[in-house]
């Protein structure tokens, strides 16, 4: 991780101290259950596939999960502007996905991966902080964040 920081230093044009400090709380978290994958290349191609597993609560049934999740995911630029509908990709995959409790007994099936991918429109030189906002039935928030340099 500490070469992606330098990285990002060498090749912003607006790399700031507080674009510093963010990128470096980034690059030292560890990335939540709930991700499956990250695939970040560039500012065009940015995907994060998450488990609909991690957000089941009780009561929750695979649809109505899945129309949650799907309607209520949000992304974050900057900390300053949402991402439009247009700006997001979301791909439900048809599969299923089982819910264990601590003793390995099935409480539910979900429906398969999301994976988010995000194309913005209006992205400017330097480095960019995407944050990915999603909650559960019940309300519970959980989000990821992750850089992306133009």
């Amino acid at each position: 991780m500490c070469c992606l920081i330098i990285l990002l230093a060498a090749c912003s044009s607006n790399f700031d101290e507080s674009t510093a400090l963010t990128a470096t709380n980034i690059a030292q978290n560890e990335t939540p259950d709930f991700v499956i994958e990250a695939s970040i290349h560039d500012e065009y191609d940015n995907c994060i596939e998450i488990s609909q597993a991690s957000f089941w609560e009780e009561g929750d049934t695979g649809r109505l999960l899945a129309n949650h999740l799907s309607s209520t995911t949000r992304v974050l630029m900057d900390g300053e502007r949402y991402l439009t509908d247009d700006e997001i990709v979301l791909t439900m995959h048809l599969s299923s996905e089982p819910v264990w409790n601590s003793d390995r007994e099935l409480l539910a099936t979900v429906g398969g991966p999301i994976t988010i991918c995000v194309y913005p429109v209006q992205i400017w030189w330097g480095t960019h902080v995407m944050t990915l906002q999603l909650s559960s039935t019940s309300g519970t928030e959980y989000e990821y964040s992750w850089i992306v340099e133009k």
